[in-house]
C-alpha cells in the first residue's frame, strides 16, 4: 500500500477533546498479526511447599482442568485451571473423597478445590469441611392473574 503524498486533514476525538490533524502524521497500523493477550493472570504456586502435592493428570484431550471455590460443579463457581502436569499443595479432601481442597493464591482465603479423578496426590490428606454453598437467587413466582388470562 503507497501513501499519498497529498496533504490531508481529519478530525480526532480524544475523550472529550478534539482537534486537526495533518495527514501525514497519522499512519495506519494493521491489527491481522496481533497475538491476543491475557488480561488476567493465573496464578502460580511457587516455592517448594511441604506436605502433599496434587499434580494433574492428562485426560483424553483435554490440557486443562478447572479450579473451583467448592467441591461441586453445580453450586460453586469456576476460580482458575491448572494445566497438565502443574503441582499444587493438598491440604484436604472432601466427606466422599469425589474433591480435593488445593491450595490456591489469589482467590478468597486462598484455598479451591479440583474433582479428584483427575489429580494424583502424592500423600494422602485429612477430610475437611467445604465451604457454604453460595446462597441460590430468588426464582420469581408466576402471578396467577397473569397466567389466568393466557388460559384458553
Amino acid at each position: 500500500m503507497k501513501a499519498s503524498a497529498a496533504r490531508f486533514w481529519g478530525v480526532v476525538v480524544i475523550v472529550l477533546l478534539s482537534g486537526l490533524v495533518l495527514g501525514l502524521q497519522v499512519s495506519a497500523a494493521r491489527a491481522g498479526g496481533l497475538n491476543q493477550i491475557p488480561t488476567v493472570s493465573i496464578p502460580t504456586v511457587t516455592g517448594t511447599p511441604s506436605g502433599a502435592m496434587a499434580t494433574v493428570k492428562a485426560t483424553g484431550d483435554q490440557d486443562q482442568i478447572n479450579v473451583r471455590s467448592g467441591p461441586s460443579s453445580v453450586y460453586y463457581d469456576i476460580v482458575g485451571v491448572l494445566v497438565v502436569g502443574q503441582q499444587v499443595p493438598a491440604l484436604g479432601r472432601s466427606v466422599g473423597g469425589d474433591w480435593v481442597q488445593i491450595a490456591y493464591p489469589g482467590v478468597p482465603g486462598g484455598v479451591a478445590w479440583v474433582y479428584s479423578p483427575l489429580v494424583d496426590l502424592s500423600s494422602s490428606v485429612p477430610i475437611v469441611e467445604p465451604p457454604p454453598t453460595p446462597t441460590p437467587q430468588v426464582t420469581p413466582t408466576i402471578d396467577p392473574t397473569l397466567a389466568a388470562q393466557f388460559l384458553v
